[in-house]
């Protein structure tokens, strides 16, 4: 108990590595829950079973003695072939863990019953431009915005722009001087281009901004200095990928045909930091997931006292999550940043049934039993809490699929899935691992 307590609590604390405070404080307040739990399980859990009334049921939990007989005979027949076969499934889908593509799409983290999705939902079908892009096209020089050159390119950078698919409308300061140049000329439309010299460019933005009304002036469009001014890009509803793909484009764009915008000009934006949060997390968690691995497998060497039964305790328990990922590549092909998590969390929470089950066998091997029975007794006296554990934990964290929030949904989703394949793989493959082995002590 006390060595599961700290391998799920290690779990849970690598995700301190996030960079996304909400899932470093789940795995803060997480971790030191499992803490406490296993101080009140040492202590008042003992406490109350001296002092409550309560009888043993006859029957085993779940599974009785006879249905742990014939599981055992099935492996015991036949080890190596379930080792190779599990390996090599596990393995297998392993591979496809890595085709799965980072999708992240801030406003589908809500599903349709929440009202911001609805509104959310039609601006996109009927406007457009509920994800932006920010840009502030510096000049370089105060009252710069003026000048035909910027003008120029601000106007090529924005009709680029507009001729990109996943564009929906571009606002910048090249449409407004365009504008008033229309206006000041009889408003004829083919007045409607750039002022012809930077003075009287300079002269229409000084008309333009004495004529608008209180409160409307150009303030969230340039800068007090007129070194700056503001571009707003609306966009379709992409993925995380798609907006870092366009931003890369912009900017290959502009510092082949704006050298002068491109120097100092970076796209921003929510859009922006939520496209790159999730890559982010993603590399912080990997740092993470690593550590908590080696942790993990430190505590088991050192706990068994046994380098192959420490490698087999890690083998079990490392391809479960990692096939787990490759089912869903297969079958949605796309994970948020919250699916980084699983591997650390699941890691430090399936160990859990591994440990029980090679301590088990360890007592069982002391009084002289050899591999074969050994296994069977584990599975025995383990197995029935080993299939109590799994089916809570599974319905526990396969609630959270209902969660109108999708990190909450797929988390839970995921996290119940890598339990069920880790519960297989510790009464198939580790039980089959021991036995072949047969000379582990």
């Amino acid at each position: 108990i006390t060595l599961t307590s700290l391998t799920t609590a290690v779990g849970f604390f690598s995700l301190t590595f996030s960079e996304s405070p909400p899932f470093a404080h789940l795995g803060i307040i997480s971790g030191i829950g499992v803490l406490y739990a296993w101080l009140l399980s040492l202590t008042l859990l003992p406490a109350l079973l001296v002092l409550l009334p309560w009888k043993a049921r006859r029957e085993a939990m779940l599974l009785p003695d006879s249905g742990w007989q014939a599981l055992h005979a099935f492996i015991a027949r036949r080890p190596g072939t379930i080792v190779a076969t599990a390996l090599t499934l596990g393995i297998a889908s392993a591979g496809f863990a890595f085709t799965n593509v980072l999708d992240d799409r801030y406003v589908e983290y809500f599903d349709e019953r929440f009202e911001f999705r609805q509104a959310t939902d039609y601006l996109n079908e009927h406007v457009g431009g509920f994800y932006t892009l920010e840009y502030s096209l510096d000049s370089g020089t105060p009252d710069g915005i003026a000048q035909n050159e910027y003008l120029r390119q601000v106007d090529a950078l924005a009709g680029w722009l507009r001729g990109q698919p996943e564009v929906t409308h571009v606002a910048a300061l090249s449409d407004i001087m365009r504008t008033v140049n229309r206006g000041m000329n009889g408003g004829q439309e083919e007045a409607y281009v750039l002022p012809s010299d930077s003075s009287r460019a300079a002269q229409y933005l000084m008309l333009y901004e004495m004529s608008l009304p209180v409160g409307l002036d150009l303030r969230e469009q340039v800068t007090a200095d007129k070194s700056a001014s503001r571009m707003t890009v609306g966009l379709e509803n992409l993925s995380t990928n798609e907006v870092l793909a366009l931003v890369d484009r912009a900017g290959a764009w502009m510092s082949d045909n704006a050298p002068a915008l491109a120097e100092a000009t970076a796209a921003t934006g929510t859009t922006v930091l939520f496209s790159h949060i999730g890559q982010r997390n993603i590399e912080q968690m990997l740092v993470g997931t690593f550590l908590a691995l080696s942790a993990i497998s430190l505590l088991l060497f050192f706990a068994f006292g046994s380098a192959v039964l420490g490698s087999a305790g890690i083998a079990t328990n490392l391809v479960p999550p990692l096939a787990s990922l490759g089912g869903w590549a297969l079958v949605v092909g796309e994970v948020g940043m919250a699916v980084a998590t699983i591997a650390a969390v699941t890691l430090g929470i399936v160990v859990d049934d591994t440990i029980h089950f090679i301590e088990a066998a360890r007592q069982a091997r002391r009084r002289g039993l050899n591999a074969s029975d050994a296994v069977l007794q584990a599975m025995q006296k383990a197995g029935p809490g080993i299939l109590g554990t799994t089916v809570v934990l599974a319905v526990g964290f396969a609630c959270l699929a209902l969660s109108g929030f999708q990190i909450n949904a797929w988390m839970g989703l995921m996290t119940a899935i890598v339990i069920c394949v880790a519960f297989v793989f510790d009464m198939l493959f580790l039980p089959a691992l021991l036995i072949y082995m047969r000379n582990w002590k």
